[in-house]
């Protein structure tokens, strides 16, 4: 009895994982921002400082407003462009505000339809979804990052 207890072990050791239970590939995060920004392209340092409300306004002078939807999508922005978690985010915001620098916290909202909206009735808005590399949003513009769109190859994220 023993010995089929360390075979059954040994199989299930070695046996492929169920059906469903594979992790699928990340989907692409893609950078959006609303048309009148005028910015078509960021590296991916300024994008990181941008998410960290280090860029307080845009060369034409309209603040910055960074939104998030408020799930996962949030949450793999935070992990994959700035290697951080939720906390980690929310952290570092108030370790700035403790040292004296007043940074704007992006906005949440709980939807992704609600993100879009304000994104495209906001001048100066930006911000990170996932999803299928489709880059038409009405009123809003997919952001090169490196010089790359989600559709291309060597893009990052």
């Amino acid at each position: 009895m023993k010995s089929f207890a360390i075979l059954f072990a040994g199989l299930m050791v070695l046996a492929p994982p169920p059906a469903g239970s594979q992790t699928a590939a990340p989907q692409k995060l893609i950078v959006f921002a609303n048309r009148s920004t005028p910015v078509n392209k960021m590296s991916s340092g300024q994008l990181r400082d941008v998410l960290l409300g280090e860029v307080p306004s845009w060369s034409n002078g309209r603040a910055v407003s960074v939104v998030f939807a408020d799930d996962k999508s949030m949450t793999n922005a935070l992990k994959r462009i700035l290697k951080m978690t939720r906390d980690d985010y929310d952290n570092y915001f108030t370790v700035k505000r403790y040292q004296g620098q007043e940074l704007v916290r992006p906005r949440l909202l709980p939807t992704t339809d609600l993100v879009l909206r304000y994104l495209t009735q906001t001048p100066g808005a930006i911000t990170v979804l996932e999803g299928e590399p489709d880059m038409t949003v009405a009123g809003a513009k997919a952001i090169r990052i490196d010089g790359k769109l989600p559709d291309e190859d060597g893009y990052r994220y």
